[in-house]
């Protein structure tokens, strides 16, 4: 059974007295216009005349076979209703004729009826449904030969007969579809509007009747308005759905008059955004509106609310801030800490990471610094996890550093359960400088390097301190890129040491990429991740990494992220992409949403903010969701949205989404993305990738999205997904992560199964809600 939420695919459980008695006759909206009629010559046979034509408000065919010719027809240029269970036409024609009609199902499919004689003068009833017997079909979708509504055409048809008059007519006398009584709830709901732009006032309001949403929109030009373009767009995965119009104020007050299809707003689940937008000719004068069209159980599916950390129990995303340093320099955008908390937290994450610094007061004992205990008390009052980070540098001696983790310990211990011991030890710390060694301790004989040994030996006592003076925190670090990590793992890392951190930064790949792997080996003189230079691969491969080296540690990826700096013809050596803030978003929430599915303990985008006055050029200082004067980068809205609408869900290693289709155009694929990274070549995806997620309720939503570059190049791709087991399923919604636009989908079920068919990505990820 299909399932596209159009009144028509809903009416099989409809029962059928109950349909008997609320349903009503109507025919097509414009059936006695003239234009709505399209006269076909059957031109396969030619020679035949005649025309379509309106007589007396009833729809006529002229045809002459005289010449030749097998058969003409007259298409009704309107479609029928969607919700049409069955249409009864009654024909007459003043002289013996023979005749057919046709309907064109929901895929394009043509059926034809068997010929029928009209007696002289006696109209003939004929009531044609989706259960009628046919003649043939053809066209469409040639694998589905059962009619699928609902109907979108019909075409009455006069053919030659040698034992009837080579010309005549045939009137259709009435044209009545069958359709249940209109319940205005069934349609997505509009409310009054209004807007200006370029001198223009706008205001509009919806009427519901069973052909859609009628919109009528008042254009009142003041003084000073420009002539300009107005549009009216329905989000959809493939085309939109748009009307323009021309104004311009010569013209005064203006009445435009749209209808919005009932098939494109009939989804009670969804909450359709119709936007509104006037564009004068002159460049740069614009304004628009979102107007929602809400179906009637649009407001359990709950696209727009967003949690506060205090109302998510759970969550392995969080957020890189720089607390500690907020007194100056680049950081000192850090400085409100309270007022960046608040809004952290209210964006739905549950972690933030920071260091916290250990002081001497003026009697030489250790304590955390003041400062940082403000913040971190601060942040455990509005719900969040803290991961402090225990700087760790080469300058200072194990034995200072046990008693600056007594200190740590005491004065955090109600606030703090994770110590992160170091970051990033080949770049900060002064391991390198002291002890000697490349970035990836890696010596030329592959021998490894003394700075990591050395900051091997201050990790493990560290951490055992740790554990000693409070057992139940958790402690994690190394710290290093991945095959430096593996190399402290082979030396031997003490058992305190609950979990190891990594930074996987793509830099200029894509999210499900990282400059890491098999053929990556001989740079680093160990075989990390996979052959495919793939995240996913890289984490699992950590897993067997600490199975093979005697202890089943957590993974925690303490920093990723993407930067949004441009290029100035000085930096373009740099490793990390000029990504647009929109790429920005969309390869955070890609990667994020595919480690919700891999062995990840926590996760933490780098960072909230960008640094203070940092410049378009600096790719350091363009990291953040928030701009350096706290307006909001589009990141901010997706990770807020993820946050909240993948709370108390995770992933559903036990389901099994398929992709069964998955064609391209030819153009549409992606080969080498970097030709030469350290000696290594490194080509794109161009898969897409299903994650499904569940929550202790049974609920199910599913994450899709296209692997390939973000680019914006190409409209869109389609691909197929069986669901397996969902069969059930009362509805569903895919949700634009990014945008947070939602949108209908083609379902049908089957065998038990829930088909998505024709899955229309962009460039966005999904998220496809389902209604049990």
């Amino acid at each position: 059974m299909n399932r596209s939420f159009t009144a028509a695919l809903l009416l099989p459980a409809l029962c059928a007295g109950w349909f008997a008695l609320h349903a009503e006759s109507l025919p097509p909206a414009g059936f006695d216009q003239p234009q709505n009629w399209l006269f076909r010559p059957g031109a396969e046979y030619p020679g035949a005349t005649g025309s379509a034509a309106v007589e007396n408000g009833k729809p006529v065919l002229h045809y002459d076979f005289s010449k030749g010719g097998r058969y003409v027809g007259m298409q009704l240029r309107t479609p029928l209703f969607d919700d049409a269970a069955e249409v009864a036409v009654t024909l007459v024609s003043p002289a013996p004729a023979k005749v057919t009609m046709r309907l064109t199902d929901a895929n394009g499919r043509v059926f034809q009826s068997a010929p029928l004689k009209l007696e002289a003068a006696k109209p003939r009833r004929t009531v044609l449904s989706a259960a009628s017997r046919w003649a043939t079909s053809w066209g469409g979708d040639a694998k589905n030969k059962k009619f699928t509504p609902p109907m979108r055409s019909l075409t009455v048809q006069a053919h030659a007969d040698d034992k009837m008059p080579a010309a005549g007519t045939v009137t259709v006398e009435s044209l009545l579809c069958e359709v249940p009584q209109f319940d205005p709830s069934t349609l997505g709901a509009g409310k009054p509007f209004s807007f200006s732009a370029a001198g223009w006032n706008f205001s509009g309001d919806f009427r519901p009747d069973r052909l859609g949403q009628h919109l009528t929109v008042t254009a009142m030009p003041g003084r000073e308005a420009q002539a300009g373009e107005y549009t009216v767009t329905l989000p959809q995965l493939n085309r939109d759905w748009s009307r323009h119009f021309q104004l311009n104020p010569a013209d005064g007050e203006q009445k435009l008059q749209i209808l919005i299809p009932r098939r494109l707003i009939s989804n009670p689940y969804n909450r359709y955004q119709l936007s509104q937008m006037f564009r004068s000719e002159q460049p740069g004068s614009s304004a628009s509106v979102i107007t929602p069209l809400a179906g009637r159980n649009s407001a359990g599916m709950e696209f727009d609310k967003t949690l506060h950390a205090r109302e998510i129990p759970f969550s392995r995303i969080g957020t890189q801030v720089h607390f500690a340093y907020r007194t100056g320099g680049g950081f000192a955008a850090y400085a409100p800490y309270r007022m960046l908390t608040d809004e952290i937290a209210a964006a739905g994450f549950k972690w933030i990471r920071d260091t916290a610094l250990v002081e001497q007061d003026e009697q030489g004992n250790y304590r955390v610094r003041p400062s940082d205990m403000e913040w971190i008390r601060y942040a455990h009052e509005q719900g969040l996890n803290v991961i402090v980070i225990f700087r760790l540098y080469a300058n200072d001696t194990v034995d200072n550093y046990l008693k600056k983790v007594d200190a740590m310990v005491r004065d955090t211990r109600e606030y703090v359960k994770v110590y992160e011991l170091g970051n990033e030890p080949f770049g900060q710390g002064r391991w390198r400088e002291t002890y000697g060694g490349p970035w990836n301790g890696k010596e030329k004989d592959n021998s490894t390097s003394p700075w990591v040994k050395e900051h091997l030996k201050y990790t493990n006592a560290i951490a055992d301190r740790f554990k000693q003076v409070y057992p139940g925190c958790t402690v994690i670090g190394l710290g290093a890129n991945t095959p430096t990590n593996y190399r402290y793992l082979d030396i031997g890392v003490t058992a305190s040491l609950d979990g190891v951190t990594d930074h996987p930064y793509s830099y200029c790949l894509p999210p499900e990429k990282v400059p890491y792997g098999h053929r990556f080996a001989k740079r680093d003189g160990v075989r990390v991740g996979d052959e495919r230079d793939s995240f996913r691969g890289l984490i699992e491969d950590y897993h067997r990494k600490f199975k093979e080296t005697g202890k089943a540690r957590s993974l925690w990826l303490t920093e990723f992220g993407y930067t949004t700096y441009w290029t100035s013809g000085s930096n373009e050596k740099n490793r990390y992409g000029t990504y647009t803030e929109e790429a920005q978003a969309v390869y955070i929430v890609r990667r994020l949403l595919e480690t919700l599915s891999l062995p990840v303990e926590q996760v933490s985008q780098y960072c909230f903010v960008d640094k203070l006055n940092s410049r378009a050029d600096a790719a350091e200082g363009n990291f953040g969701l928030l701009r350096t004067d706290y307006s909001k980068k589009p990141a901010f809205y997706a990770m807020r949205r993820l946050n909240t609408r993948l709370s108390g869900f995770e992933f559903d290693a036990d389901f099994r989404p398929e992709i069964t289709a998955a064609p391209r155009q030819k153009g549409n694929q992606r080969g080498v993305l970097i030709g030469n990274w350290d000696e290594v070549s490194i080509n794109a995806d161009n898969d897409c990738m299903v994650v499904p997620f569940r929550n202790k309720a049974g609920e199910r939503r599913v994450a899709v999205w296209s692997m390939q570059p973000y680019s914006r190049e190409f409209n869109n791709r389609v691909i197929s997904l069986r669901l397996p087991g969902m069969g059930g399923a009362a509805g569903a919604v895919a949700q634009d992560l990014i945008t947070g636009v939602t949108y209908d989908l083609d379902l049908e079920a089957r065998g038990g199964d829930l088909f998505i068919n024709h899955l229309s990505l962009r460039e966005n990820p999904l998220l496809i809600q389902f209604v049990k």
